[in-house]
């Protein structure tokens, strides 16, 4: 039986038809080249900003893609997922898509995670600005300095109805969950939002009641963050610091002279208690100008929910907490059993 002989490929067409499917193939791969790694413009603001969130499914996304204009096709999208192996998964994140990005790009992008992330941040109550600042720049949340533009921005109380020249005060601590990369107005507009919603109608007549304004909580609030972390004794301090409101005796609250001195804090001096400042109450009678940090809502409620009391002074305890006196005669007492117990022998430290 004779041998089978094998026919070369370049025999099996002749010549002008294995140019045809030469020139098929190559128009095949340029159109595929086009398809997939042309730019996609889009009318929209770029880069365009697509949450996906925990659970969202790969399958939908194209379709929310040229629904909002920045893809003018699905199955493009779909094809390249599938080939970069990420058609059965996608990452939970904040992206941004700049305009011109094809549809490999595209694909590589979500596949890839190239999102900004979530990120928990956790402001502690009476945190200053600064604090709150750095602690977000740490976070990649924000970059500091951004924040401080946008915060110091000229009419930036204006935009948000807020008494003072600035929005101290109202940035309301807690737990929150941002975006890595998010813009400062997106950070303080949180912040700002929690802090009205928090400081409700039914809070405001509370206020009233005390003969108050919501600035004026806010700013006796912060005073009381600043003297205390313990929130059980928060109610008894506020209560110290109205009753001097009332009868017309200074605050004389040492938060507002570490206010005065920058927020860096340290020992009470006689050159700081003579410090020119509308923020020394020991120089000045009444409330502060406004908020020296930014009181978390146990502070905020131990003003409206002040214990009744006739206290008018109060001195560190020496185990974390404070005693509480009604008259000098007492409180002087007090103080000198506080000094000789936390110095002892030592005498004066």
């Amino acid at each position: 039986m004779p041998r089978e002989q094998k026919i070369p490929f370049t025999r099996l067409l002749s010549k002008k038809q294995f140019l045809a499917v030469g020139a098929f193939f190559a128009l095949v791969f340029a159109l595929l080249l086009y398809v997939f790694f042309s730019p996609n413009h889009f009318k929209t603001k770029s880069p365009h900003l697509i949450v996906i969130n925990k659970g969202d499914s790969f399958f939908y996304l194209p379709k929310r893609l040229k629904d909002e204009g920045i893809i003018p096709r699905e199955l493009p999208l779909k094809i390249a997922a599938f080939l970069l192996g990420g058609a059965e998964r996608i990452i939970p994140g904040r992206y941004r898509i700049p305009d011109g990005i094809s549809y490999i790009r595209l694909a590589e992008m979500l596949v890839r995670g190239e999102g900004d992330k979530q990120v928990l941040a956790i402001i502690p109550d009476g945190a200053s600005t600064e604090s709150i600042a750095k602690r977000l720049a740490a976070l990649n949340i924000c970059q500091r300095d951004s924040f401080y533009s946008y915060y110091r921005s000229l009419g930036i109380t204006d935009k948000y109805k807020i008494k003072g020249d600035s929005l101290i005060g109202y940035l309301m601590p807690g737990t929150y969950t941002f975006y890595e990369r998010s813009s400062p107005d997106e950070i303080i507009d949180t912040l700002l939002r929690s802090f009205e919603l928090f400081f409700d109608s039914d809070k405001e007549k509370l206020s009233a009641n005390l003969g108050l304004t919501k600035w004026q909580v806010t700013t006796l609030a912060s005073i009381v963050n600043g003297e205390t972390k313990k929130e059980s004794e928060m109610p008894a301090i506020a209560s110290v610091y109205l009753n001097r409101l009332r009868t017309g005796m200074k605050l004389q609250a040492d938060p507002t002279l570490q206010f005065v001195r920058g927020g860096a804090w340290g020992r009470v001096d006689s050159q700081l208690l003579k410090k020119e400042s509308k923020y020394n109450t020991y120089k000045y009678t009444g409330l502060p100008p406004g908020p020296i940090n930014n009181p978390g809502k146990p502070a905020i409620n131990a003003v409206l929910f002040a214990v009744q009391s006739n206290y008018l002074f109060f001195v560190a305890d020496g185990t974390g907490g404070h005693s509480f006196s009604k008259n000098y005669a007492e409180h002087k007492k007090k103080a000198a059993e506080y000094i000789k117990r936390v110095y002892g022998k030592a005498g004066k430290k």
